[in-house]
């Protein structure tokens, strides 16, 4: 985390069909995969591959108040 108590960010460039894994481990399936599918414009396709346990959202998906909690997740 830097000085605002931020995390640090890791960027990549990637092209179309190319990939980024998280969480990989020699010899076994990464726990997140995606990929780039298509760019137009400004404007990026991704797909992503992972477990059926991991949840993926979009960020304002998941910052939104769940109807279980008060506050917006994340924050």
């Amino acid at each position: 985390m830097d000085e605002k108590g931020d995390s640090s960010m890791l960027v990549f460039t990637r092209r179309s069909q190319e990939a980024i894994v998280v969480g990989s481990v020699p010899d076994r399936e990464p726990l997140l995969k995606v990929t780039v599918l298509e760019i137009q414009g400004n404007k990026a396709r991704l797909g992503f591959q992972a477990d059926d346990g991991v949840m993926i959202h979009r960020s304002e998906v998941w910052e939104r108040p769940s109807k279980y909690t008060k506050q917006p997740r994340g924050k």
